[in-house]
């Protein structure tokens, strides 16, 4: 006998409607701390890994806030500053163009090191005030 169009998960059987039928993902909206309750060991830390999680999908550049609320140090941004690159090339020429590259690659690289620089401050206060929310 053919069991095409009967699944045993999400619609329990024919016809039925079993539990995972109407089974809701869960949002952001679902997590809560819980203060001075039962629940509050149990839920803390699914509540804080789904939280961190959120933060790392959805932020820009969420990532780095994520890492520092997991480890619960603020990231040091000065790692993320690019150095630049000097040329030894004893060919004034060569040196002077890949001088010339090498002042066009920092520029670009400095640029996004600021760009993620301002991400990791502004995700900071959207962190604080997402967890404090929940």
């Amino acid at each position: 006998m053919s069991h095409r169009g009967y699944s045993k998960v999400g619609n329990g059987g024919r016809g039925g409607c079993g539990q995972g039928a109407f089974k809701k993902k869960k949002t952001i909206e679902d997590y809560v701390y819980y203060v001075g309750s039962a629940r509050q060991a149990s839920d803390y830390e699914i509540t804080t890994e789904f939280v961190i999680n959120h933060i790392r999908k959805t932020y820009t550049d969420g990532e780095d806030i994520a890492t520092a609320l997991e480890t619960l140090q603020d990231v040091d941004v000065k790692d993320w500053k690019p150095q630049i690159e000097t040329s030894v090339d004893l060919d004034d020429q060569i040196r002077a163009t890949e001088e010339k590259q090498y002042g066009m690659e920092y520029k670009m690289e400095y640029d996004d090191f600021m760009k993620r620089k301002k991400s990791y401050k502004n995700n900071k206060t959207r962190a604080y005030g997402l967890i404090l929310e929940r």
